[in-house]
């Protein structure tokens, strides 16, 4: 056990700092580290410029100001360092190297030093109680390399669904606000690898390639399919001015709302859990106008599972890691609710993909719907009409006997169904003679 007496000398906003220690104290560096902290956390402390009119007679700014510390530096038993592990251990003093030489990493955690001990001042009046563990920054910075690791692969894998969704022409049933969620997601997370790469120097490399690739995974795609998807509802008679419009429009949008979702998490700091199913609420606005206006095949499965996988990735880990280097505590129940809401939501896209896009409304609400597979009963007098028995899209003969290869539309034209089908995702008017179609539900 190891007890110290320091005496702080307050003269003219000068600090000088004496330690005097009693007892048996075993030399090790951690213990000359914690000390050392203590010593430049009392050399920061300046004396107040006016004292109180009641303390005035006891204490002179020019007057010694005495403070016993009595602690007990030792190492930490195994419930202490899960606890300090898990982030629940109370504020610790600073930050400390604790991995001697030749010290294995995954025994690190077993080194951790426990410091607990009283500060008092007689003559000032004060007395200050302090728990404090070590941290073991080595460790750390291990853990933070294999997380920005971890953070480079979600971005390749995020860009090999994005490209996978790219190649489809682009889609005017795509909501663009499902998309620019998203986005505003990356940019989130790139802004805030960026910062802690900034204030945190050892890890500046590591944290700074996450922001990175965060950085071309939201500026350089996502946000040109957005773009891409909001010119093709203007149809085609646009004009270049009126799409650098809606482009500057999209990007004004775009950033106003990043910067009040910084303002709504600082105000929201304290229920992060509500934040957090917020912001992965990313498909609801793809599934209501997949409902409302009869979109079926918007985006492809792979997009939406590979997407959602990845997203899922990071919230797991922090409330799912209990080692994890931000020290968030253990959530297995919140890892729980969010994976089933945000699979709940790629259950619905998938039923609107496989199903139709209106599967889960009751067919009381719904409109009349016309049905591409109906069966012709005057085959001959369609023989005689010109385009009847050809589709217009591929110059292929149509087999019009067979219902489920074929669809007829109100005109009486027939097409293949992959063919109509991708022709009714760019424009809903028939290919042959331009009349209005109904959507494919």
């Amino acid at each position: 056990m190891t007890f110290a007496t320091i005496i702080l000398q307050n003269k003219e906003r000068s600090a000088e700092l004496s330690v005097k220690m009693h007892g048996e104290f075993k030399t090790h560096r951690n213990h000359i580290l914690l000390l050392g902290s203590l010593r430049d956390m009392f050399r920061k402390n300046k004396p107040p410029k006016e004292r109180p009119r009641e303390s005035q007679a006891r204490f002179s700014p020019y007057s010694p100001c005495s403070i016993s510390s009595y602690y007990q530096i030792r190492d930490a038993l195994p419930q202490e360092a899960a606890r300090a592990a898990n982030g629940s251990m109370p504020a610790s003093v600073g930050l400390y190297d604790s991995l001697d030489d030749g010290l294995a990493v995954d025994d690190a955690e077993l080194n951790l030093l426990f410091l607990s001990g009283v500060m008092e001042s007689e003559n000032c009046g004060w007395r200050l109680q302090m728990n404090a563990t070590s941290i073991n920054m080595d460790r750390t910075i291990s853990k933070v390399t294999n997380y920005c690791f971890m953070m480079v692969s979600i971005a390749i894998l995020q860009l090999v669904c994005l490209v996978h969704q790219v190649r489809q022409v682009a889609n005017p049933g795509v909501s663009l606000l499902s998309l620019g969620q998203q986005a505003m997601l990356d940019a989130y997370l790139c802004l805030l690898h960026l910062t802690a790469g900034i204030v945190a120097e050892s890890m500046f490399s590591a944290l700074a390639t996450a922001a990175f690739c965060e950085f071309v995974v939201f500026s350089m795609f996502e946000m040109r399919y957005l773009i891409a998807c909001s010119h093709s509802r203007l149809g085609s008679s646009v004009n270049w001015y009126e799409a650098q419009a809606d482009i500057g429009t999209i990007y004004g949008r775009f950033y106003g709302l990043l910067l009040c979702g910084i303002i709504l998490v600082y105000e929201l700091k304290d229920h992060y859990w509500f934040l957090t199913f917020v912001f992965y609420s990313f498909w609801i606005p793809q599934i209501v106008r997949n409902a409302v206006h009869a979109h079926r095949r918007p985006l492809k499965p792979l997009f939406i599972v590979g997407m959602s996988v990845c997203r899922l990735i990071l919230p797991l880990y922090f409330y799912g890691c209990p080692n994890n280097f931000m020290k968030v505590p253990y959530s297995p129940r919140m890892c729980f609710g969010l994976t089933l809401y945000v699979g709940g939501q790629v259950v619905l896209l998938l039923l609107q993909y496989y199903k139709g896009s209106r599967v889960f409304v009751p067919a009381v609400f719904l409109p009349e719907q016309y049905n591409y597979f109906r069966k012709v009963k005057e085959l001959e007098s369609l023989r005689e009409e010109e385009g009847g028995l050809d589709c217009v899209i591929c110059m292929e003969p149509v087999d019009i006997k067979s219902p489920s290869k074929r669809m007829v539309t109100p005109c009486n034209h027939f097409f293949h169904q992959e063919c109509l089908e991708r022709w009714l995702q760019v424009k809903r008017t028939c290919p042959t003679c331009r009349s209005p179609l109904p959507p494919i539900v």
